[in-house]
C-alpha cells in the first residue's frame, strides 16, 4: 500500500486529494479506505488523462462502457492471478462481452 507510482503525473487536483488521503497512512496499517479513494478518484479522470497514465484501451475496447473497460484492465493487472487463472478469467470476460 501507498501513494500510486504515477501521483506526480495526474493533474495538480486530483494530485493534491491523492496526497490527502495518502498523508496519514503508515506503512503496514491497512489501507481499504486510501485504496478506494484513490480509486474513485481515478476513476472520475477523463478519458483522456487516464489515457495518457495508463496507455490507450485496445482497439477492440474503444467502445465499450467504462465499466466494461475497467474490467478487463482488472483482469490483466491482477497480480494474484496465476497465468493459467487469468487466462480463465479472460476466456469468461471474452465469453460474456
Amino acid at each position: 500500500c501507498g501513494l500510486p507510482p504515477f501521483v506526480d503525473d495526474l493533474p495538480n487536483s486530483e494530485k493534491k486529494e491523492i496526497l490527502s488521503i495518502w498523508k496519514d497512512y503508515k506503512s503496514g496499517d491497512d489501507c481499504t479506505d486510501q485504496r478506494r479513494e484513490t480509486q474513485e478518484i481515478i476513476d472520475n479522470l477523463t478519458s483522456d488523462i487516464r489515457a495518457v497514465l495508463f496507455g490507450r484501451p485496445p482497439s477492440f475496447l474503444k467502445d465499450a462502457p467504462i465499466s466494461v473497460r475497467k474490467m478487463f484492465r482488472d483482469i490483466m493487472h491482477n497480480r494474484t492471478l496465476k497465468h493459467d487463472e487469468k487466462k480463465q478469467e479472460l476466456k469468461l470476460f471474452f465469453y460474456f462481452f
